[in-house]
């Protein structure tokens, strides 16, 4: 990528000013046009320059997003949507200028599924955030990344229990095929999904003939599907 790529686009300059207008009115001081704010909210640490956002809304609920986003469509505005602010390379940029959709302030988490590893929470919630809930709750040393190893690891045993592999290089490919697919749905890359977020029991047990698809048989766990239950089993079994 050439800095040219990062040139300013084409603005939508009647449409931005008319959305501006209408979101200062709605939003009162929860929408900012200050300068230091918005190129809070367009940073970046490479060679790729700051293009800061028309204006900053700090959105309380879905309901303030779906507004905004409302209003951007019809009047064709950018909208970029802003976490933490962990981008370093240009994504919170506005190329073309528009509206950028705070959601920090959104930062409840709303629902524990437990027996399923599986948590709901709004976008503005943090990582460090979740973690110190899970303890509370909990009562355990637990974390995010445990409920993710969990889903990883079910994940690439669903995959591996299907394939048939008679050789060294076969059962290669398919822990490769295996690790591609969880590093997809965990948005990682394949190293770090097969390095910390895939049970090493998993990987061992299809290397050595051991893993098959009775894992995966009926009946399930509660609150569990076909793979989460195999891979207690799995687990349970090497105890």
């Amino acid at each position: 990528m050439a800095l040219a790529d990062a040139e300013a686009l084409l603005r939508n300059e009647n449409g931005i000013a008319t959305v501006v207008s209408i979101l200062r009115k709605r939003f009162g001081d929860n929408a900012q046009t200050g300068k230091s704010i918005r190129e809070q909210h367009a940073h970046t640490t490479s060679y790729v320059p700051n293009q800061a956002p028309d204006l900053v809304v700090f959105a309380d609920s879905v309901e303030d997003v779906q507004e905004v986003v409302r209003l951007c469509a019809e009047w064709q505005v950018p909208v970029i949507p802003f976490g933490t602010g962990t981008s370093l390379e240009g994504h919170v940029n506005a190329p073309a200028g528009g509206i950028s959709v705070d959601l920090s302030r959104m930062n409840r988490i709303l629902k524990v599924y437990s027996e399923d590893l599986n948590v709901v929470v709004e976008p503005g919630v943090t990582r460090k955030q979740l973690n110190e809930y899970l303890r509370d709750v909990s009562g355990a040393k637990i974390s995010a990344k445990d409920f993710r190893t969990f889903h990883g690891s079910a994940l690439a045993l669903a995959y591996l229990a299907g394939v048939e592999a008679h050789s060294e290089s076969a059962r290669k490919r398919a822990v490769a095929a295996a690790m591609r697919q969880v590093s997809a749905f965990l948005r990682n890359t394949p190293a770090v999904a097969r390095s910390s977020y895939v049970h090493p029991l998993v990987v061992e047990s299809f290397e050595a003939g051991i893993l098959d698809r009775s894992l995966l048989r009926a009946p399930y766990r509660k609150g569990l599907n076909d793979s989460e239950t195999g891979l207690m089993r799995l687990l349970e079994d090497a105890q």
